[in-house]
């Protein structure tokens, strides 16, 4: 199997321990003493990595970006661990990553225009699935809904800057 499937998976591994581990988190201490841990953490993580292989050339427009998307990513983890802590784990986290994924589709599409019919029914099926995972059948999580609405709406977003970051 190639290189990337297996980082592609250690990734997804990592985002999904982290969530679980941060919502957990959340329902025993305040989300700020959290979000704080969590955030320096990570910073501490990517600055190693970076260093460790030689790409630490920031420029202002960088800084800047970076500080947006990491304002970005830390309002969707807010929205997203509250969600958890709150007990709606099985609404937040599926709305929160079906959002996730369909805003760059969106963009790209408004952008780019509309693509295959192939790849629009794997869009649908996605969503259905996602759709499909978090059904509950309880009018009570609505709030949870939201959450997960806030989530996948800045994470989206937060892709959107990441892109632009990687382009400059």
């Amino acid at each position: 199997m190639d290189i990337f499937i297996w980082a592609a998976l250690l990734s997804a591994l990592c985002y999904g321990i982290s969530d679980f581990a941060g919502g957990k988190a959340s329902t025993r201490a305040t989300l700020a003493t959290v979000l704080v841990i969590s955030e320096c953490v990570g910073a501490l993580t990517l600055w190693v990595a970076a260093w460790s292989m030689g790409d630490i050339s920031l420029t202002w427009w960088t800084v800047g970006m970076a500080a947006l998307a990491g304002m970005l990513g830390t309002g969707g983890v807010a929205f997203l661990y509250r969600g958890i802590a709150d007990g709606h784990t099985a609404i937040t986290v599926p709305v929160s990553a079906m959002l996730c994924a369909l805003m760059p589709v969106l963009y790209g599409m408004l952008s780019h225009g509309i693509p295959s019919m192939r790849i629009c029914a794997g869009i649908g099926l996605g969503v259905v699935a996602i759709v499909l995972t978090s059904w509950s059948g309880h009018i009570q999580q609505r709030n949870g809904l939201w959450y997960g609405i806030a989530a996948g709406c800045l994470f989206g977003l937060l892709d959107r800057k990441s892109t632009r970051l990687n382009s400059s």
